[in-house]
């Protein structure tokens, strides 16, 4: 049985022949194809990285004008293929290239954002390329990067029904190539493209109920889906915004609340965070709908209370005894004395 880098690089050829021999109608007026004159590092990192058994395959949407397009690694921002993967070649030139669009190859200055953040991340929880590599590998869907007139990109499922079909019928066969020579146990779609493209190329053909598989006798189970790198501080910044909102009205409340009670406060001091400065702080890291609502609460609906008490305990100075605070819903009793409620001023 042939090596599994060795099966990748077979049917990546396969890929680019087949995809070559397609056409294209406006609004697609530039084809890139970075298995043709790309392939050089392409087959670099099949070979580098693909050998061996992956216990996830990530799958990404198709070559990005800074990326795949540049260096023909998927997601391939120069930095971290030539960098954190080691793998530097020359690339030669796309036929009939966009001005607007040109291939640079390892010398492009620009950064493909979507792949620092996810190699980024990979990097950060792995630390080396061999780590990651040993269990995991990425592909993209489509090989093809398509423009229109203008130099702007136009995304495979903006394709006409025909030519779409056409495509999709050569992409997800090559898919299942994949997943058959990787042996891959899940397939993880970056974005909602991505993981619709896994869906219908391994459903049901490839995939039984328990895990059993029918065609191609793969060892594969399960199809999953993450947020695509681009659109995690996009999708934390509008999480943010009504958290915010929340915490600057619990805030006016704090205010009024103080106002009325019976120990006096001359002035009160709410220092809020501001939702976009939290999210360009946090803009580097993917991060899933479940684990955002978790930091939301945490850092953001949590931490009101303990305003609440570090105020009480930073304005008033003698001992506060069964102080009641109500804060949207939450009605707390603050039984202890100022001087040993827990808090210091570098907590707020």
């Amino acid at each position: 049985m042939a090596d599994s880098a060795d099966q990748l690089t077979r049917h990546a050829r396969d890929l680019s022949d087949a995809v070559t021999r397609l056409r294209f109608k406006p609004p697609v007026a530039h084809v890139y194809n970075p298995l043709d004159y790309a392939w050089a590092a392409h087959e670099m990192f099949l070979r580098k990285f693909g050998g061996g058994r992956k216990r996830v395959l990530f799958l990404g949407m198709n070559p990005g004008p800074f990326g795949m397009a540049q260096t023909g690694v998927p997601f391939g921002e120069v930095a971290a293929v030539r960098d954190w993967m080691g793998i530097y070649t020359l690339v030669a030139q796309p036929k009939h290239a966009h001005p607007k669009r040109p291939v640079e190859g390892f010398a492009c200055p620009r950064s493909e954002v979507s792949g620092r953040r996810l190699w980024g991340l990979f990097a950060a929880k792995f630390g080396t390329a061999e780590k990651f590599f040993a269990e995991h590998f990425v592909v993209n869907f489509c090989p093809l990067a398509f423009m229109d007139e203008g130099g702007r990109n136009v995304t495979p499922d903006k394709l006409g029904a025909t030519e779409r079909e056409k495509l999709f019928a050569v992409c997800d066969e090559h898919l299942r190539q994949v997943v058959a020579a990787t042996r891959a146990e899940w397939v993880i779609g970056v974005g909602d493209f991505a993981e619709k493209r896994a869906r219908e190329a391994l459903h049901e053909r490839a995939v039984l109920a328990r895990g059993e598989t029918v065609e191609h006798r793969l060892d594969f189970a399960h199809v999953g889906k993450a947020a695509h790198p681009a659109r995690a501080a996009a999708q934390l910044a509008r999480r943010l915004c009504p958290a915010q909102k929340q915490f600057a009205h619990d805030g006016e409340l704090l205010r009024r609340e103080f106002q009325g009670a019976e120990v006096g406060i001359a002035e009160q001091m709410l220092v809020l965070g501001h939702a976009t400065s939290i999210a360009a702080l946090l803009a580097d890291q993917t991060l899933p709908g479940q684990l955002i609502d978790e930091l939301l609460y945490r850092n953001l609906v949590q931490v009101q209370y303990r305003v609440a008490i570090a105020l009480l305990v930073a304005c008033v100075g003698e001992g506060v005894q069964r102080q009641r605070i109500l804060l949207r819903g939450g009605d707390f009793l603050f039984d202890q004395a100022a001087n040993y409620a827990g808090f210091v001023e570098s907590e707020f």
